[in-house]
């Protein structure tokens, strides 16, 4: 694990880092199935487990999977940042159905990064699921040109550990919009750090 905030940092002085550190050294176990956690609509769907995407339950379509390097300061997005990830790139002649994806966690530490570009006036919808245990943790970079619109809902279902979301987003002028909403179910981990800002 590399090196950790520390909470004499204002943007981590009141996170559990010690949740953090006890889920990243716990230990990975069998991975529960994903057939639970999709919604019942067309489009791609996406499956990461343990942060390493498995093809033979997924059925990506227009997403793409790959090592991404993105720039980051933050310093849980930077450990994300050159993992092997997902990205979508979309214009507005470009219909695409709602993207599914889910991560499931065992155990351990794991992370993923991801890249959202979409030109002038294109739409996109994504839904996120977490399950599972250990530390999970996400670096999202967003790029929306003018008129852009982004629907995206992250369903935070882990039982046990830690999820930390990073989001990064540059909005275009002129309507452009990105509409993200979070929920949590029962047994959630005890700990979760989102942070998103806009550049």
């Amino acid at each position: 694990m590399a090196m950790l905030p520390t909470n004499s940092q204002e943007a981590f002085r009141w996170t559990d880092l010690a949740a953090l550190t006890s889920a990243a050294a716990s230990t990975r176990g069998e991975a529960a199935t994903a057939d639970a956690y999709w919604l019942d609509i067309a489009g791609p769907r996406i499956l990461f487990v343990d942060g390493v995407y498995a093809p033979d339950r997924s059925t990506p379509g227009h997403v793409a999977l790959s090592s991404l390097t993105l720039d980051t300061a933050h310093p849980l997005g930077v450990q994300a940042s050159g993992a092997a990830g997902w990205s979508i790139d979309l214009s507005a002649t470009e219909i695409a159905d709602t993207v599914q994806i889910v991560h499931i966690a065992t155990g351990a530490e794991n992370h993923v990064p991801a890249r959202l570009t979409l030109d002038e006036d294109a739409v996109a919808s994504v839904v996120e699921t977490y399950v599972g245990s250990g530390w999970t943790n996400r670096l999202t970079q967003i790029d929306l040109e003018r008129g852009a619109r982004l629907m995206r809902s992250v369903r935070l279902l882990q039982s046990t550990g830690f999820v930390s979301i990073r989001d990064e987003a540059v909005v275009g002028e002129g309507q452009a919009s990105c509409r993200s909403s979070s929920a949590r179910g029962d047994g959630q981990p005890d700990r979760c750090a989102t942070d998103a800002r806009w550049r």
